[in-house]
């Protein structure tokens, strides 16, 4: 299972709360042993650590860790006030398509407050054109 959360500074009365990046962790068990694995993201702009995080875990780790969890970290960063909207990529005709309408099948991303971005926009804004 991979479990996804943002490193920040909770209760932070900074603008941006302190943001530090995106961090993915694995957990393997196997027989009586553990092991945790994890790769952070932190270029210092979440909304591309978010997108760089989820094509990291479809390119690399969907295959054997079909699950992504999020952490409570992710729902109390937006709340705290993070400026931030969730979009869900979903494919209409074969093509992807950014909605704002929530469905669970969805891969979700997040965009600056307020703005409704392409798909394509998006790859723009995170660098992957």
């Amino acid at each position: 299972m991979a479990v996804v959360r943002i490193n920040y500074e909770e209760f932070s009365r900074k603008k941006d709360l302190n943001y530090k990046g995106v961090e993915i962790s694995l957990f393997f068990i196997k027989g009586t042993s553990e092991r945790q694995e994890s790769k952070t993201f932190y270029s210092g702009n979440f909304v591309r650590d978010w997108f760089d995080m989820t094509e990291f875990w479809i390119k690399e780790l969907a295959e054997f860790n079909p699950f992504l969890s999020c952490s409570s970290s992710i729902g109390h960063f937006i709340t705290d006030g993070a400026p931030f909207d969730g979009m869900y990529l979903k494919l209409v005709d074969g093509k992807p398509y950014l909605t704002d309408e929530y469905d669970e099948e969805y891969t979700e991303f997040f965009v600056p407050k307020g703005t409704k971005p392409t798909w394509e926009e998006l790859k723009s804004i995170c660098k992957h054109i």
